[in-house]
């Protein structure tokens, strides 16, 4: 059980979850922080995509920027997923990694009202300014899972190996429930998943936009 591709809504408690999970099985927590970074490193920053009714031109450079966003970060997820003992804590990794099946894929979810309540007590905010920025910046992530990666319902359950709701059962629940499914057999590594995962690495590589421009973009 080399990996772990783990998403959590905002606010649900599944940054707790996830390093708990990892330290427990001795696992290197990378958080979606490390893809950002990337990100910002070719000249992106995810909050300056706007979002909204806009006149096709900008629509377009929108889509523009969400595709080049959606190349980058899989080549960074791919590329960490190569390497053994980690937990990747990002909402692109479950889907990025979908159909290698010695990776199991978690997500973590909770009600919007508990989820905007941990937001305000940790930001120390109001409730309804944590409610706008929690849908602000999860409009962000879809779009770029549905426009820059193609995803389609992204919060379906059918992607995920395990959806833990911390609205109804506690997070050291979910951490019991999350080690016992991947040291489950079914998440053995084998020959043909480790070839998968090298073949989507190297298309994503192969498909990595130039810094300072991108090479399908004339």
């Amino acid at each position: 059980m080399p990996v772990i591709a783990f998403a959590s809504e905002i606010g649900s408690d599944g940054d707790l979850i996830a390093t708990q999970v990892a330290r427990r099985l001795g696992l290197t927590l990378l958080d979606h922080s490390n893809v950002l970074e990337r990100l910002a490193q070719h000249g992106f920053a995810i909050p300056s995509v706007g979002f909204g009714p806009e006149p096709h031109t900008v629509a377009h450079e929108k889509d523009w920027q969400l595709h080049k966003i959606g190349k980058i970060i899989s080549t960074e997820i791919l590329f960490l997923a190569q390497k053994n003992c980690m937990l990747l804590l990002s909402p692109f990794a479950p889907h990025l990694l979908a159909g290698i099946s010695h990776i199991p894929r978690i997500r973590v979810r909770a009600p919007l009202v508990r989820r905007a309540k941990n937001f305000a007590t940790a930001y120390d905010c109001k409730e309804s300014e944590a409610r706008r920025e929690i849908t602000l910046r999860e409009a962000r992530t879809y779009a770029i899972l549905q426009v820059g990666l193609g995803i389609e319902c992204p919060s379906h359950d059918q992607h995920f190996d395990l959806v833990a709701d911390t609205g109804w059962l506690g997070t050291q629940e979910w951490i019991e429930e999350i080690i016992n499914l991947v040291q489950d057999e079914d998440f053995l590594p084998t020959a043909a998943s480790f070839s998968r995962l090298r073949a989507l690495a190297l298309n994503a590589s192969a498909a990595q936009p130039r810094a300072n421009g991108c090479s399908d973009c004339g």
